[in-house]
């Protein structure tokens, strides 16, 4: 409903919010319980000018999805390299994959996250053979929904 009020009524149910429930996610989790929330932090968000906690917390969210944006692509990148490597034959290609893979994860370690073992490189070609196997119809499925894409793509 905050989404889409004018913006000053918004701001003040948002307020109300985070007063009772605190700041939660989309998905009802609390981020910030209620007692967490100063007055001012509810103050601030009543009259739009959020405060450094909130702003904080925001800027801290949007890192946290851009390093993991950013590990997921490179994760993939490497993977297609291996598995493309592990098609030609090319001994060369799959030492370089390993390697930018071990890169990686020393990077993941240095940044707080956790390693992704080798076996999910090692296990990359075969898994793109699986995932290939549930393409139906052009359009690619999971274990959960393949029955579904085969009733209607006959």
């Amino acid at each position: 409903m905050e989404e889409v009020l004018p913006s000053g009524v918004s701001n003040g149910l948002k307020a109300l919010r985070f007063a009772t429930d605190g700041v939660t996610a989309t998905n009802g989790d609390q981020l910030l319980s209620a007692d967490e929330m100063s007055f001012a932090d509810i103050v601030g968000q009543a009259i739009g000018l959020p405060t450094t906690k909130i702003t904080d917390r925001q800027y801290l969210q949007s890192e946290l999805i851009k390093y993991e944006k950013f590990y997921k692509e490179k994760t993939s990148e490497v993977k297609q390299d291996y598995i493309e490597a592990k098609k030609d034959g090319d001994n060369a290609a799959i030492s370089k994959a390993r390697e930018e893979w071990s890169k990686l994860q020393d990077a993941k370690v240095k940044n707080g996250f956790t390693k992704t073992p080798l076996s999910e490189l090692l296990k990359a070609p075969q898994a793109q053979i699986q995932r290939q196997k549930l393409v139906i119809g052009g359009v690619a499925g999971r274990k959960s929904n393949v029955g579904f894409l085969r009733q209607r793509s006959e």
